[in-house]
């Protein structure tokens, strides 16, 4: 059972106003890794109109989330999208998705930024919506042992923004909501989290964000105008 509120270091228990973060959750694609569906249709399409359909049907489509929500295999997905498409697409849809993953590499600080959280005693956690791939590719950037824990979508047969993926990742590694910060890149993540009572923040390339929130909620927890629990 997900734990709540705790000791306060001020004497008392915290009702989660003056706990202080202990985890750090990030989300994967463009928070860890790049996720650039761009750069893959410039680099295997010819043409404009070739990047524009692929990128609408294949990466736009409604395939991709359902193979991040485990419920499409990747040749599922093949079939659909080019089963709207015309046959002079398919071999650039079929290139694409089979390639995709060359977009993935670290984003620039990442390394730094994760280190600096380790040796500053946070634990660290993925949340991310992926398909069955991420288990080939994410192990190259970050071999085991770089996290704490992590839960993918496809594994769950669920993705954000539901809740119930935030509040399976706080029940399998025995997370407080409140002592746990959420980073993901788009809006509607951090506000899931922010409901089951996650601190949360849209990141949108500077790692720094992060790091003035922690030390915010270090001095609220903390210093001399915490409020008393």
């Amino acid at each position: 059972n997900r734990r709540r509120g705790g000791s306060c270091k001020r004497g008392g228990k915290c009702h989660g106003e003056c706990l202080m973060i202990k985890n750090v959750i990030c989300d994967m694609g463009n928070v860890l890794l790049d996720y650039n569906p761009r750069m893959v249709v410039d680099t295997f399409c010819e043409t404009e109109e070739e990047k524009d359909v692929v990128m609408r049907e294949l990466f736009k489509g409604p395939e991709w989330g359902m193979m991040d929500e485990g419920i499409l295999t990747k040749e599922e997905c093949l079939k659909r999208v080019c089963s709207r498409c015309d046959s002079r697409f398919h071999e650039k849809i079929g290139i694409c998705l089979d390639r995709w993953t060359i977009c993935m590499k670290p984003l620039p600080g990442v390394y730094d930024f994760l280190a600096d959280l380790r040796n500053a005693g946070y634990g660290l956690y993925v949340l991310s919506n992926a398909a069955p791939s991420f288990h080939d590719y994410f192990p190259e950037s970050y071999p085991e042992g770089t996290f704490n824990g992590i839960v993918v979508s496809c594994d769950e047969k669920l993705v954000k923004p539901d809740l119930r993926i935030y509040e399976l990742i706080c029940d399998r590694y025995d997370l407080t909501p409140e002592e746990c910060i959420f980073v993901d890149d788009r809006e509607e993540n951090v506000e899931a989290a922010r409901k089951i009572g996650m601190h949360a923040v849209t990141f949108e390339g500077d790692y720094g964000v992060v790091w003035r929130y922690l030390i915010m909620d270090m001095n609220r927890a903390t210093g001399p105008f915490v409020k008393k629990c």
